[in-house]
């Protein structure tokens, strides 16, 4: 059985710890960049240095940080083969017929993936959210606890989903966009677009602020 790493030793990273734990893999070591955690344990396990030092190991890696831009960040700086990554599920997850999953992501207690869905890489599917059939996740994305998509949803690289949001069927989530926790979205959302509410609204692109009543 390979040894496994995770990158990040924070909240984040014992959710991971659990998950892994709970799959019965063999979980060997943190990595941080926070000195306060080295030499420090997280479940009995061992925060072994900075995450520069993670390519010294051999073994199967996943990054536990829930900012997308970190993780591509990190995923980027540390420059592990792909074929290094570990994807992994809690064992009271869901996955469905013909759901493909790429490297490093992650399906946390109690989520659901259903039928044909495609996952990309380093993608967090949270607690209790609800994936539905043929959606395409790609690289970066985070699902929040509770979040619920309808059929046929495309959410491009590195959008976040808020805890408890909800997205119509087909509905297109554009790339690194932000869809605030508890909204609806009942339309498309563009690239880099903050929306909030239910009906979910623009309030942001780019970090340009918007008049609050900005629909689209």
């Amino acid at each position: 059985m390979d040894s496994v790493y995770i990158i990040g030793a924070g909240r984040e990273g014992q959710v991971f710890a659990e998950v892994i734990i709970s799959a019965g893999l063999d979980l060997k070591g943190f990595f941080d960049d926070n000195d306060e955690l080295h030499n420090r344990q997280v479940f009995g396990v061992p925060v072994l240095g900075k995450i520069k030092d993670a390519v010294k190991y051999k073994g199967l890696f996943i990054i536990s940080i829930g900012n997308n831009g970190v993780r591509k960040r990190i995923a980027d700086e540390i420059n592990v083969p792909k074929d290094h990554y570990l994807t992994v599920f809690h064992p009271y997850s869901y996955r469905g017929i013909g759901t493909k999953f790429d490297f490093g992501s992650i399906c946390t207690i109690s989520s659901s993936v259903g039928t044909y869905v495609e996952v990309g890489s380093h993608v967090i599917v949270s607690m209790g959210s609800c994936v539905s059939h043929h959606n395409l996740l790609e690289d970066y994305v985070f699902f929040g606890p509770n979040a619920c998509s309808g059929g046929g949803v495309h959410i491009k690289e590195g959008a976040f989903i808020g805890m408890g949001a909800s997205i119509l069927p087909n509905i297109t989530i554009g790339k690194w966009a932000i869809v605030g926790a508890g909204s609806v979205v009942i339309k498309d959302v563009p690239d880099y677009a903050t929306v909030v509410g239910n009906p979910a609204k623009i309030i942001k692109i780019k970090g340009e602020s918007l008049n609050e009543n900005t629909s689209f």
